[in-house]
């Protein structure tokens, strides 16, 4: 998780994107192809202690989140608790749970390419800051940008009726 969170506030907006949008997905389609297929029972015998471990991960990203003056790192952080949903559904072992881990992966894929886009390409550039404090009266520049962004924004509270 650690590494997650430098990786993403140590690089540039594009190689944000490519890992949150890509190479997150690859990890657990790995483990869609290979856990499940061959090591079932493997699967079936760590899913507590995988469960266990996405929880604590949960628990600690969700407090982490709150005081967080960087927009990057909160949208990071955030992405963490998703991709630790994601390890709750895809390790309880029901077609349902693992359907709806897919989905809930693929969302977030969309999802974060457009805050990342939102926030790096965006924000950054406009206000020349990532420090939440000093982005104020940015609504009064661009409204209608951050009419976008909140319709980008809204998925990661998990509203209804979508699938994030």
């Amino acid at each position: 998780m650690i590494w997650l969170l430098k990786a993403h506030a140590d690089s540039s907006i594009l190689e944000s994107i490519l890992l949150a949008t890509t190479i997150l997905k690859l990890a657990i389609y790995r483990y869609l192809r290979v856990l499940i297929h061959f090591l079932l029972d493997v699967t079936h015998y760590f899913s507590p202690v995988v469960q266990t471990m996405a929880i604590i991960i949960l628990i600690y990203t969700l407090f982490s989140t709150i005081i967080q003056p960087d927009t990057k790192r909160l949208i990071v952080y955030s992405f963490i608790c998703h991709m630790a949903v994601v390890l709750l559904e895809l390790f309880s072992n029901t077609i349902i749970s693992i359907e709806n881990g897919i989905l809930l992966l693929l969302a977030h894929g969309f999802v974060s390419l457009a805050i990342f886009i939102c926030i790096g390409s965006v924000i950054y550039n406009k206000m020349d800051t990532r420090i939440i404090n000093h982005i104020r009266g940015f609504a009064t520049y661009m409204p209608v940008f951050i009419i976008l962004f909140l319709i980008f924004t809204l998925p990661n509270t998990s509203i209804l009726l979508i699938l994030n």
